[in-house]
């Protein structure tokens, strides 16, 4: 080997430095136009075939201003971004990738700048890891940075506050308007290049709403729970969920893998569904026995509570319900052989304390068992009135055979769920004062709901509203890859919910017969029947309370289990009216009013009413709603609306590119802001 010492200024990439050498005989050194040194590439990539590698130019002696450059290892080809001046240097260029990409280039580049000219700045700048061109830049407002060695991205939340004054701000907001909206659901669906399969799976990420004096306060993380941590460590999916086969855990051996096959999951803790306030706590919740306490300033992940610790259970509700005292009431499942529905009761741990709020104080109120209790009802929510839980036993079943074996037949969950429309619906009404199930047999025509609105006791009846799915499927529409498809807009889409009420009677005349409408004197039933059958069970007709598709339906909580007027959506998508965003149902006239989005591409999430202080009708106050954007070119943004007239009084755009559509929403009013 030859090695040439000096290089010449005229010599140019691709010279043979030896073209002059009389004793080269044969050997080459080819002048290369990419020398640089820290090599950073796509860390999901890490031990598996990749394609690009990014570095820092260490100068050039024909051309001095190369600073980063991009390496094309498949062609054989490199892309340069210039510094402005050759006496400045950049510092290791780290790799941030985009979420769920899926090209190891789709993302930025950090690159620091350091200055040698004393009259200069130095800098940061952020640039296109796949054009390499530059998006932006933030100055160091000092004169001297040090180059250093090495840099290390970890991902922390941004926060944005936008206030009255701002170009993104635009109408009024309410001067009582004091506290914090946090919404919740799953925003990351792609971890290296394993991607979650259902919308149910993806990673939590928490979004924090907050307003005070005019301002909105916007910030947002990804929760990170022991699932997060388990699958960023791994850089794939190796935590179980709901839709989505896991994928081997290199850290595992190939014995602890096998034996995986065998061992129940352990459950999530990926808390991404919805919230509850637990004394001076909030918590983040999902359907496992898990929840997880957060800082709703910071959104930390402050500590995790196994509910198994007082409950016998498998699955527990993420919609907890909760009494004028603070007392909070939840559903659970417990499976095997003599599968349970589980009733418990979370006394207020600020009772008679000045601060608190631990889970220490829940109770069993009873068991109720499963019709069948090897296929078991999935539920999601439940009803629940001064005296009563009202749970649908639905035919949306749970196959507990499959479930135990599943991890040996590579199934996930979803796969060991099936509808089966020729059954009822078992109404199961337990006494949560007397601490038993209500011994009459109540069924209804076979359907699925997700959300209840209110439920409430009237004159010997029990009121019940619900969001009505006549047949869900398997929840499919769900499916990421059927989403992307416009599985929730097609004409064939089996997730078309609508309002609905049933009326059940709590006790039965001695006189009645079989055949008899036991709604017949009631007054307010206005097309709900409830006949008396030949074995003296009840079966209820339900009747819907409103022609417009919506979901997330959310009430004046201040009216939770009493009579109440109005019912809040989100559309589900119209086919006539695409730009229907929000409804406002009047119960008690059977209309609505509906307020329209900007696009028909938007979505609007769940709407959260914060009734105005003091307020003495249902809806005095606002409708705080985010509305999701699909379009690259728009921007996502939030709404004020109006609860009395629909009409909206003011809104945040939230300056960045999209949004996850999330699940569901939780105010925490904080009025000594």
């Amino acid at each position: 080997m030859i090695i040439p010492v000096d290089v010449s200024d005229t010599a140019k990439p691709g010279d043979d430095l030896l073209s002059t050498c009389e004793f080269a005989t044969g050997c080459k050194a080819i002048l290369k136009d990419d020398a640089f040194e820290f090599p950073r590439y796509c860390y999901g990539k890490n031990m598996k075939e990749y394609r690009y590698v990014y570095g820092a130019n260490l100068g050039h002696n024909y051309e001095t201003k190369q600073g980063v450059v991009k390496v094309d290892l498949k062609k054989r080809t490199s892309k340069v971004w210039h510094k402005d001046a050759a006496d400045q240097m950049c510092a290791e260029p780290i790799l941030v990738n985009q979420p769920d990409y899926i090209e190891e280039d789709e993302g930025v580049l950090l690159v620091p700048v350091v200055t040698t000219n004393e009259n200069d700045t130095p800098y940061v700048v952020v640039l296109n890891a796949k054009t390499m061109e530059e998006e932006g830049r933030f100055l160091i407002p000092q004169s001297r940075i040090p180059l250093g060695f090495h840099a290390h991205y970890l991902k922390f939340k941004v926060t944005l506050e936008i206030d009255t004054e701002s170009k993104a701000f635009a109408g009024h907001v309410p001067s009582w308007l004091k506290g914090t909206m946090l919404r919740n659901g799953p925003g990351m669906f792609k971890i290296a290049d394993t991607e979650f399969r259902h919308w149910f799976d993806g990673m939590a990420y928490i979004q924090r709403y907050h307003f005070v004096d005019g301002k909105m306060f916007y910030s947002a993380r990804y929760l990170e729970s022991d699932d997060y941590k388990k699958n960023m460590k791994a850089q794939r999916i190796v935590t179980t969920s709901f839709g989505t086969r896991t994928f081997p855990d290199p850290c595992k051996t190939i014995f602890q893998r096998l034996a995986s096959y065998f061992t129940p999951d352990e459950p999530l803790d990926n808390a991404s569904v919805a919230f509850a306030t637990v004394g001076d706590g909030v918590y983040a919740l999902t359907e496992s026995p898990y929840m997880v306490r957060i800082d709703i300033d910071t959104l930390d992940y402050l500590e995790k509570v196994d509910m198994r610790k007082y409950l016998s259970l498998h699955i527990y509700s993420a919609h907890y319900h909760s009494d004028a005292e603070g007392n909070l009431y939840n559903v659970g499942s417990m499976f095997g052989p003599s599968s349970r529905y589980v009733f418990a009761k979370t006394t207020n741990p600020l009772l008679g304390a000045s601060e608190g709020h631990g889970m220490e104080k829940t109770e069993l109120l009873g068991t109720v068992p499963a019709a069948d209790p090897w296929a078991p009802a999935y539920y999601h929510s439940f009803g629940i009135t001064e005296n009563y839980f009202v749970l649908f036993e639905s035919p949306e079943r749970i196959r507990l055979r499959k479930v135990i074996f599943k991890n040996l037949l590579g199934a996930t969950f979803n796969e060991c769920m099936y509808y089966d429309p020729s059954l009822q619906v078992n109404v199961i009404l337990f006494d949560r004062i007397n601490r038993k199930q209500v011994d009459r047999k109540i069924t209804s025509d076979a359907f699925f709901t997700f959300h209840h609105a209110n439920s409430y006791e009237k004159d010997g009846f029990i009121v019940v509203d619900y969001c009505k799915y006549d047949n869900p499927g398997n929840f499919d529409d769900l499916i990421l890859d059927h989403m992307r498809k416009g599985s929730l807009i097609s004409k064939d889409r089996k997730l078309v919910p609508f309002l609905h009420r049933m009326i059940i009677p709590v006790n039965v005349s001695d006189t009645a017969k079989p055949g008899d409408d036991l709604l017949s004197t009631c007054e307010f039933a206005n097309g709900c029947k409830a006949i008396l059958k030949e074995d003296g069970s009840i079966h209820c007709t339900d009747v819907r309370m409103c022609d417009i598709s919506f979901e997330m339906p959310r009430y004046c909580y201040g009216k939770n289990m009493k009579e109440y007027r109005y019912v809040y959506g989100s559309i589900a998508g119209h086919r006539n009216e695409p730009k229907q965003g929000v409804v406002k149902v009047d119960l008690k006239e059977r209309t609505s009013k509906v307020w329209h989005k900007d696009a028909a591409d938007q979505v609007c999430a769940e709407p959260i009413l914060v009734n105005q202080p003091d307020y003495t009708e249902e809806d005095e106050g606002v409708l705080l709603v985010p509305v999701v954007t699909t379009n690259e070119k728009d921007t996502p943004y939030v709404v004020i609306l109006n609860a009395k007239t629909m009409e909206e009084e003011g809104r945040f755009l939230i300056p960045q590119p999209r949004l996850p559509l999330g699940f569901h929403a939780h105010y925490v009013p904080r009025p000594e802001l």
